[in-house]
């Protein structure tokens, strides 16, 4: 009977290999040798910034980053290789308005289709960079123990371009004063604006929590000398779709916060996962950790999943 022969690598055995059956035409498009080029792992996709610009389709229902924006409105062109036919992902999704109350009509939900890329190098040429680069996700298994695929986004720089590449990096991580949610360790997304008038709670209750974060800020200077924690914490509870998760801050005159959350009910996540997400938010201060159906965590039955 044959047995399967499932095969198992690093991130950087299959970086390698994958960047070396593509030689010839990485450093035909880059103008210099492999030897003079650099492999830079990034936790943004070029590829998928690039799709747009390769086969004229984008979704503007569909969620973007801002850095991933920003990026796709710096591509200039973009170039396959030859009889390597490109694979993209086609996955369709729910567009649902983060404001709007969970008892509303269906109707308003709408279908968006989001656009991934598989396999294949890309030749990308950017506005503001005199080379172009080449970017590709490297797909891998990393052994019996894991239960997914995993991917590694990278991008091959001339040496002679990666200060360039690194100033352009820094511009589209910069921050334009937009609030923007984080769940787990995708990239933040903008979410819609809404006003404190929007959220259906107790008028006193708005009150209260829109009074209290104004001048939250204000106080920061008698914190430091009471040599107090910086940080303020609220906690809501109420029926779905009252305006819970929406209460975010979001007035004019106060930062604009970048709210970071977890899914609890993800069998991946644990005390360590929990832990990451503050301190990204520590690092990333003034920020918001959002914690959803905490109360599910404590089941009345005294048979909490472990963590």
């Amino acid at each position: 009977m044959h047995e399967p022969n499932h095969t198992h690598s690093t991130s950087t055995d299959a970086i390698r290999r994958t960047v070396d059956s593509h030689k010839d035409w990485i450093e035909d498009r880059l103008g210099v040798n492999l030897s003079d080029a650099v492999i830079l792992s990034t936790d943004l996709s070029f590829c998928d910034a690039a799709l747009p610009n390769l086969i004229g389709y984008s979704d503007r229902s569909t969620p973007i980053t801002t850095a991933i924006r920003r990026l796709a409105e710096r591509i200039v062109s973009v170039e396959t290789a030859p009889f390597y036919l490109p694979l993209i992902e086609l996955e369709r999704e729910r567009a649902i308005d983060p404001c709007r109350s969970r008892s509303a009509p269906k109707h308003k939900e709408s279908a968006t289709y989001s656009l991934t890329w598989i396999d294949g190098p890309l030749a990308i040429h950017l506005r503001d960079l005199a080379v172009p680069v080449v970017a590709l996700s490297v797909r891998y298994h990393q052994g019996p123990d894991s239960s997914s695929e995993s991917a590694q986004d990278i991008v091959v720089v001339p040496r002679s371009a990666v200060d360039g590449f690194i100033s352009l990096l820094k511009s589209l991580r910069a921050a334009d004063g937009e609030p923007r949610l984080r769940v787990g360790w995708d990239d933040a997304n903008i979410v819609s604006k809404c006003d404190w008038e929007q959220l259906v709670l107790d008028p006193t209750i708005v009150s209260l929590l829109k009074d209290d974060f104004e001048s939250f800020f204000e106080r920061e200077d008698w914190f430091r000398r009471m040599r107090l924690p910086f940080r303020r914490g609220y906690l809501l509870h109420g029926p779905p779709g009252n305006g819970k998760s929406t209460g975010n801050p979001r007035d004019d005159d106060q930062p604009r916060l970048t709210a970071y959350t977890i899914r609890f009910f993800d069998d991946k996540v644990d005390d360590e996962a929990l832990e990451r997400l503050f301190e990204r938010a520590a690092q990333e201060a003034p920020s918001i950790v959002l914690l959803e159906d905490i109360d599910r965590s404590f089941p009345r039955t005294g048979k909490a999943r472990p963590r």
